[in-house]
């Protein structure tokens, strides 16, 4: 079994540990994080270690490392971490779950969680997280460092660049092209080609009242 580190305490990193240790491949040994944001000596039972000095305990030959971090900075702080690693000498692992249909090869720091579906003749590229019940249709092509909401659509033939949102329940037009930096709020539909550092968003639901006492919902 392999050993592995998780970089990250927040709740991204919990998710990690609980699924990698689950599926069995790997034997998660402790977290890191740097210095200045450690307030416990441990997490789910296994020490948290500075991240400054993490190879001197945990050596590189001997220990792969998983970068847990959410889509903060427009999954920016993934992308530095994830690079700080590489650096360290450290194998970068990855996160198929057993219960996924993933047909397509992904790339280093990818997390592909329960129900995710990635269909043949896509491209995934590195650090990208793609959470429930979310689709990646064929032929496309998602570069590093993005994040996928569960329920996200991307349909065929679709380029998702570097640093993308994708948020829950959203749906991507097929024959898109969602340029870098761009953030796509819950529940939304494109049909069009976006531009870098775009932000989609749709309006919240109506608030009716606090009438749900008046309502009757009885057969």
């Amino acid at each position: 079994m392999k050993k592995l580190i998780i970089f990250g305490t927040g709740i991204a990193a919990k998710l990690a540990h609980f699924y990698f240790k689950r599926d069995g491949e790997y034997l998660p040994v402790c977290f890191t994080v740097n210095r200045s944001y450690i307030n416990s000596e441990k997490l789910c039972n296994l020490p948290i270690i500075p991240f400054e000095r993490i190879d001197t305990i945990y050596k590189p030959d001997l220990h792969e490392i998983f970068v847990a971090i959410g889509p903060s900075s427009m999954n920016v702080n993934r992308e530095i971490k994830y690079k700080e690693s590489k650096s360290k000498g450290y194998k970068i692992a990855k996160y198929v779950s057993r219960f996924s249909l993933c047909y397509s090869e992904v790339g280093e720091n990818c997390f592909i969680a329960d129900n995710v579906t990635i269909n043949p003749f896509s491209k995934i590229g590195n650090n990208n997280f793609f959470w429930e019940y979310s689709l990646i249709s064929h032929d496309s092509v998602i570069n590093d460092n993005c994040y996928f909401g569960p329920r996200s659509i991307i349909s065929s033939y679709t380029q998702i660049k570097n640093n993308v949102i994708v948020g829950a329940s959203t749906t991507i037009k097929s024959r898109l092209t969602i340029e870098e930096k761009t953030l796509i709020g819950s529940g939304c539909y494109l049909s069009k080609n976006t531009s870098a550092n775009s932000v989609y968003g749709r309006n919240c639901s109506k608030f009716l009242g606090e009438i749900s006492n008046k309502i009757d919902i009885s057969d």
